[in-house]
């Protein structure tokens, strides 16, 4: 193989994971998004625009999106 087929094949493999690791991000916020609207609030003051609250969406978002991911690659 050239160089400049080389070049192509490396960038699309780049190509690749910046949009699994781009639509990893994107299911996280999603659901992040999803918790913190449908009530998600800090469980120490109960204020949903706490950070303790905000960081709290962030792991759940985190938690469903790899068990999404994870759950895709069990079921193959």
């Amino acid at each position: 193989m050239d160089q400049e087929g080389s070049a192509m094949l490396s960038l699309s493999r780049l190509g690749q994971a910046a949009h699994k690791l781009l639509r990893l991000f994107g299911a996280w916020l999603g659901f992040s998004g999803l918790y913190l609207l449908t009530g998600g609030s800090c469980p120490c003051c109960g204020r949903p625009d706490c950070l303790v609250g905000m960081a709290g969406a962030g792991v759940v978002g985190g938690l469903v999106t790899a068990g999404l991911h994870f759950w895709r690659k069990l079921a193959r």
